[in-house]
């Protein structure tokens, strides 16, 4: 069974392989009436690299988050702050 900490280590995981600053990721976790909100914050020169072409790669992590919570029958949203 999944954790939201497993969620946000999935979503930091994603982000250090796309971003040229791994030191600057900041993934914060919080839940709400059953939903876990995933806040991920890159440095500003790396936000055209984790939003992609016309927001695919962004898009493409909130699908694999999406079908990891599933399985769970969770509710999870990455937001970009």
């Amino acid at each position: 069974m999944f954790q939201a900490t497993d969620y946000a280590a999935l979503v930091r995981a994603i982000a250090y392989v796309l971003v040229t600053k791994p030191g600057a990721v900041v993934v914060k976790t919080t839940i709400v009436d059953g939903t876990i909100t995933i806040g991920l914050t890159v440095d500003p020169g790396d936000r055209v690299r984790i939003a992609g072409e016309q927001g695919r790669t962004l898009k493409a992590i909130r699908v694999v988050l999406e079908a990891a919570a599933k399985k769970e029958k969770l509710r999870v949203v990455l937001e970009t702050v």
